[in-house]
């Protein structure tokens, strides 16, 4: 059953997906307007651009393999921006099929993963005790962030079903607040981080934007409550939270850190910035931000093994690291840009997207890796095409 769930969530499928998008929305294109939908699209070529960035910088890049699979890394920056603009907004109905969709696949991989807890949960305990996390479809740290989407998006679905019948409407809140307590017990700090946040975005967006005050103050006890309770019943979030005092206590302490999770994260930031400082504005070319990682460890830290070095564990350094200062901002534009476009930032579920996936950025090189790629590029294009839609008609 798990590698059912795991292709779902596996880089052939999200490559098939994004194939078949990018060549249906080729065909669709045959029309010389829908080109020009394209060019005329800020956001779409906003997107685009970070693309051609990172294709750029293999002029400044000497590792040619490396700077390689960067690109093939950031094909979806290349297709999907095109393919939403040309295809999409989607009609309701089937836009709303979608989002039941991946609410549906991550609630499997949930349940697949909760009750392979509770057969193992005394080995999974001691795991959490040395950083080890419970089995998950994909990597943990992914997972995390797309389980904690899926609990807002099945909850837009509870406030608006396909059918809009009682029981469905029950079934979806169901599957959010299960989703919710999973994600505790996943304990994943990245997925519960990216949560807590786009929670305190929905309490603002529900007392300052909608103006339901009833529902903003049950938000606030539910920010309060929820994470005392989890960490009261929850073993798998204890531990995690006493690991993660002894790994910072390591690094702050004693300044031991190969092999510890937190400490490994803040060195790869720390010797990240000592670069930056000296290729303040050209960066050293993403082809070469792993090589210059290696050569930063062998002269500040030569005691921690190769296969324990890290990238820049921050997706805005990295980029500031290898296309230096000009980079970053162009790199910035489209995750500005798209927050404003159609005012955005007055759709709950866009925003949680948003907020979810770029609070990763700060300890995660989450474009990276091909399925933080595609997951992040997929969920903003998806909630901005079809939201700027519903806001041109109202």
């Amino acid at each position: 059953m798990l590698m059912v769930i795991s292709l779902l969530f596996s880089k052939f499928m999200l490559t098939i997906a994004m194939t078949a998008l990018f060549a249906t929305a080729l065909w669709s294109a045959r029309q010389n307007s829908l080109w020009q939908k394209f060019i005329n699209d800020r956001v779409a070529l906003a997107f685009t651009s970070v693309f051609i960035l990172y294709l750029l910088s293999g002029i400044n890049s000497q590792n040619t393999t490396w700077w390689m699979e960067r690109m093939r890394i950031k094909l979806p920056f290349a297709i999907l921006p095109f393919a939403f603009c040309v295809l999409f907004p989607l009609p309701q109905r089937l836009y709303r099929l979608v989002l039941a969709t991946v609410v549906m696949g991550v609630l499997a991989g949930a349940v697949y993963s909760t009750i392979h807890y509770f057969q193992n949960s005394e080995a999974i305990h001691a795991g959490y005790k040395i950083a080890k996390t419970m089995k998950t479809p994909m990597d943990h740290i992914r997972f995390s962030l797309v389980t904690a989407l899926a609990t807002f998006i099945a909850f837009n679905l509870y406030e608006k079903p396909l059918g809009r019948t009682r029981v469905e409407s029950y079934l979806w809140l169901g599957a959010s607040i299960f989703l919710a307590v999973f994600l505790h017990l996943l304990s994943v700090r990245s997925g519960l981080a990216g949560f807590y946040l786009a929670l305190l975005y929905m309490l603002f967006h529900q007392i300052a934007i909608a103006g339901h005050w009833k529902r903003g103050l049950l938000l606030a006890v539910v920010l309060i409550t929820l994470p005392l309770l989890a960490y009261r019943y929850f073993p798998t979030l204890q531990e995690k939270a006493n690991y993660m005092r002894y790994d910072l206590e390591q690094y702050f302490t004693h300044r031991n850190i190969s092999g510890y999770s937190d400490g490994g994260r803040l060195l790869s930031q720390e010797l990240a910035i000592k670069s930056i400082r000296d290729h303040m504005w050209t960066g050293v070319g993403v082809g070469d931000v792993k090589d210059e990682m290696h050569r930063l460890y062998e002269q500040y830290q030569p005691d921690i093994p190769r296969e324990n070095q890290l990238v820049p564990h921050n997706q805005f350094l990295f980029v500031w690291m290898g296309l230096g200062l000009p980079g970053l901002v162009v790199f910035c534009v489209p995750l500005i840009l798209v927050v404003f476009d159609s005012k955005n930032y007055r759709h709950f579920l866009f925003m949680a997207a948003w907020i979810i996936t770029l609070s990763s950025f700060m300890t995660e090189p989450v474009l990276e890796i091909q399925r933080g790629t595609g997951v992040f590029i997929f969920f903003i294009l998806l909630l901005h095409y079809q939201h700027r839609s519903e806001a041109h008609e109202t």
